[in-house]
């Protein structure tokens, strides 16, 4: 997996060691690319966006390429979709964090990230301050951080066994949700 480059603070007169996050984009849209770099580019010193791809179909031979810290990718696009990419790197590169970036503040998008391996989910109305942090809690080891309707990212531990099912949320066991669905 990439390492982030390394650089020196010098804080009391102490030396302080700070990993750079490696980042790479992917959307389908470039305008929401260059919206991202122009986002970041004020916290490169934290943040280093060392690649981009248009489309998930591309994204797979940028990331092996530039071997980032972080893949972070729009959930919906054309063709295969951010969940898809999420799903193919689990299998070929367990290790890598992907963030899934989002529009849609729907606990179903939330849960289909977390079973297909997602290291985050955040919603594209995050400040940049915030997902500079998102980013670096990330790495090394992913943390649970829920500021409300803003960014859920959370240990990665291999994806639950048992699948959600409708009324899981409202305390419902699978028999009664489907009991219910008949009323």
């Amino acid at each position: 997996m990439g390492g982030g480059s390394l650089a020196r603070l010098v804080s009391g007169g102490t030396t302080v060691k700070s990993m750079t996050v490696r980042v790479v984009l992917v959307d389908d849209h470039e305008m929401v690319i260059e919206g991202l770099k122009a986002m970041l580019a004020p916290f490169s010193a934290r943040v280093d966006v060392v690649g981009a791809a248009i489309g998930a179909e591309k994204a797979m031979a940028v990331i092996a390429e530039l071997n980032p810290d972080i893949v972070l990718c729009d959930v919906r696009m054309q063709g295969a979709s951010g969940l898809d990419l999420c799903r193919e790197m689990r299998e070929r590169d367990p290790g890598r964090k992907v963030i899934l970036l989002s529009v849609y503040d729907d606990e179903q998008y939330l849960f289909q990230a977390m079973r297909v391996g997602a290291s985050g989910y955040l919603l594209k109305g995050i400040s940049s301050d915030e997902l500079v942090r998102q980013l670096e809690g990330c790495t090394p080891a992913p943390r649970l951080s829920t500021p409300p309707g803003r960014a859920r990212c959370g240990d990665r531990s291999p994806p639950a066994e048992r699948p959600f099912w409708p009324g899981a949320r409202h305390g419902l066991t699978q028999r009664r949700a489907r009991s219910c669905r008949w009323w």
